[in-house]
Protein backbone atom coordinates (compact mmCIF):
# COMPACT_ATOMS: atom_id res chain seq x y z
CA UNK A 1 0.00 0.00 0.00
CA UNK A 2 2.57 2.59 0.28
CA UNK A 3 4.45 1.59 -2.60
CA UNK A 4 0.93 2.08 -4.42
CA UNK A 5 0.76 5.38 -2.75
CA UNK A 6 4.33 6.62 -2.20
CA UNK A 7 3.55 9.88 -4.33
CA UNK A 8 1.39 10.72 -1.69
CA UNK A 9 4.43 11.68 -0.10
CA UNK A 10 6.18 13.91 -2.38
CA UNK A 11 6.14 17.96 -2.40
CA UNK A 12 7.71 20.09 -4.17
CA UNK A 13 8.95 22.22 -0.62
CA UNK A 14 9.97 18.53 1.12
CA UNK A 15 12.17 17.66 -1.91
CA UNK A 16 13.55 20.74 -2.49
CA UNK A 17 14.73 21.37 1.04
CA UNK A 18 15.58 17.57 1.54
CA UNK A 19 17.61 16.81 -1.61
CA UNK A 20 19.07 20.89 -1.77
CA UNK A 21 20.12 20.44 1.76
CA UNK A 22 22.13 17.52 1.77
CA UNK A 23 23.59 18.66 -1.39
CA UNK A 24 25.01 21.55 0.12
CA UNK A 25 26.05 19.37 3.07
CA UNK A 26 27.76 16.55 0.88
CA UNK A 27 29.67 20.25 -0.68
CA UNK A 28 30.70 21.36 1.88
CA UNK A 29 32.11 18.30 3.37
CA UNK A 30 34.19 17.86 0.35
CA UNK A 31 36.54 20.28 0.64
CA UNK A 32 35.64 20.44 4.70
CA UNK A 33 37.78 17.18 5.32
CA UNK A 34 38.37 15.28 8.17
CA UNK A 35 40.12 12.18 8.25
CA UNK A 36 37.63 10.02 10.54
CA UNK A 37 37.12 6.64 11.01
CA UNK A 38 34.67 6.32 8.59
CA UNK A 39 37.33 6.90 5.38
CA UNK A 40 39.09 3.98 4.28
CA UNK A 41 42.96 4.09 3.07
CA UNK A 42 41.54 4.43 -0.61
CA UNK A 43 39.31 7.27 0.34
CA UNK A 44 42.33 9.05 2.03
CA UNK A 45 44.62 8.83 -1.20
CA UNK A 46 42.21 10.34 -3.36
CA UNK A 47 41.61 13.00 -1.09
CA UNK A 48 45.55 13.62 -1.07
CA UNK A 49 46.11 13.23 -4.75
CA UNK A 50 42.66 15.48 -5.61
CA UNK A 51 42.61 18.01 -2.75
CA UNK A 52 38.86 17.21 -2.22
CA UNK A 53 36.54 14.16 -1.25
CA UNK A 54 35.19 12.64 -4.51
CA UNK A 55 33.00 10.35 -2.38
CA UNK A 56 31.07 13.42 -1.07
CA UNK A 57 31.17 15.45 -4.70
CA UNK A 58 29.74 12.52 -6.13
CA UNK A 59 26.86 12.39 -3.85
CA UNK A 60 26.49 16.25 -4.16
CA UNK A 61 26.25 15.94 -7.77
CA UNK A 62 23.62 13.02 -7.61
CA UNK A 63 21.75 14.23 -5.18
CA UNK A 64 21.01 17.30 -7.33
CA UNK A 65 20.50 15.62 -9.87
CA UNK A 66 17.84 13.61 -8.61
CA UNK A 67 16.10 15.93 -6.53
CA UNK A 68 15.89 18.18 -10.24
CA UNK A 69 14.68 14.64 -11.40
CA UNK A 70 11.96 13.91 -8.53
CA UNK A 71 10.82 17.51 -9.02
CA UNK A 72 10.17 17.82 -13.03
CA UNK A 73 8.44 13.97 -13.40
CA UNK A 74 7.08 13.29 -9.88
CA UNK A 75 8.85 9.92 -10.26
CA UNK A 76 12.49 8.68 -8.10
CA UNK A 77 14.60 7.15 -10.47
CA UNK A 78 17.11 5.63 -8.48
CA UNK A 79 19.37 3.14 -10.88
CA UNK A 80 20.98 5.04 -12.97
CA UNK A 81 21.88 4.75 -16.12
CA UNK A 82 22.37 8.30 -18.25
CA UNK A 83 24.36 9.33 -15.70
CA UNK A 84 25.92 6.26 -13.42
CA UNK A 85 29.22 6.89 -15.44
CA UNK A 86 29.74 10.78 -14.41
CA UNK A 87 29.23 9.86 -10.79
CA UNK A 88 32.17 7.63 -11.17
CA UNK A 89 33.70 9.59 -12.77
CA UNK A 90 33.45 12.08 -9.68
CA UNK A 91 33.86 9.58 -7.08
CA UNK A 92 37.26 8.31 -8.82
CA UNK A 93 39.00 12.05 -9.50
CA UNK A 94 38.45 12.60 -12.56
CA UNK A 95 36.72 16.34 -12.29
CA UNK A 96 39.40 18.71 -10.81
CA UNK A 97 37.75 20.61 -7.93
CA UNK A 98 36.48 23.94 -9.57
CA UNK A 99 35.23 22.13 -12.65
CA UNK A 100 32.87 19.84 -9.60
CA UNK A 101 32.02 22.85 -7.89
CA UNK A 102 30.64 24.61 -11.05
CA UNK A 103 28.67 21.43 -12.28
CA UNK A 104 26.94 22.03 -9.10
CA UNK A 105 26.66 25.72 -8.87
CA UNK A 106 24.52 24.69 -11.95
CA UNK A 107 22.76 22.44 -10.53
CA UNK A 108 22.10 24.54 -7.73
CA UNK A 109 20.16 26.54 -10.34
CA UNK A 110 18.28 24.01 -11.88
CA UNK A 111 16.96 22.58 -8.74
CA UNK A 112 15.66 25.92 -7.85
CA UNK A 113 14.24 26.63 -11.09
CA UNK A 114 12.23 22.95 -10.85
CA UNK A 115 11.05 23.96 -7.69
CA UNK A 116 9.41 26.55 -9.47
CA UNK A 117 8.05 25.05 -12.11
CA UNK A 118 7.03 21.98 -10.69
CA UNK A 119 3.51 20.62 -10.87
CA UNK A 120 3.61 18.55 -7.76
CA UNK A 121 1.72 19.87 -4.51
CA UNK A 122 4.01 22.33 -2.42
CA UNK A 123 2.90 20.41 0.50
CA UNK A 124 1.69 16.76 1.48
CA UNK A 125 -2.04 16.52 2.32
CA UNK A 126 -1.75 15.21 5.63
CA UNK A 127 -5.04 14.29 5.35
CA UNK A 128 -4.82 11.72 2.41
CA UNK A 129 -1.74 10.60 4.49
CA UNK A 130 -3.41 10.12 7.94
CA UNK A 131 -5.98 8.18 5.78
CA UNK A 132 -3.76 5.64 4.41
CA UNK A 133 -1.83 5.18 7.62
CA UNK A 134 -5.42 4.41 9.05
CA UNK A 135 -5.92 1.95 6.57
CA UNK A 136 -2.62 0.77 7.01
CA UNK A 137 -3.48 0.27 11.04
CA UNK A 138 -6.52 -1.61 10.49
CA UNK A 139 -4.89 -3.73 8.18
CA UNK A 140 -2.26 -4.96 10.33
CA UNK A 141 -4.82 -5.09 13.50
CA UNK A 142 -6.90 -7.44 11.72
CA UNK A 143 -4.15 -9.81 11.30
CA UNK A 144 -3.39 -9.70 15.18
CA UNK A 145 -4.55 -13.02 16.68
CA UNK A 146 -5.74 -14.35 13.70
CA UNK A 147 -3.85 -18.09 14.07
Amino acid sequence: MLIDNRDIFFSRRRIFEAFGGYAKSQLHRMTHIKFEGYMGAKRKSLVEKYGYDCKNAGHCIRLLKLGIELLNTGALQVYRENDRQLFIDIKTGKYPLPEVQLMAEKLFVELKDAFEDSILPMENNSNTINALLIEIIKIVNSGIGAE
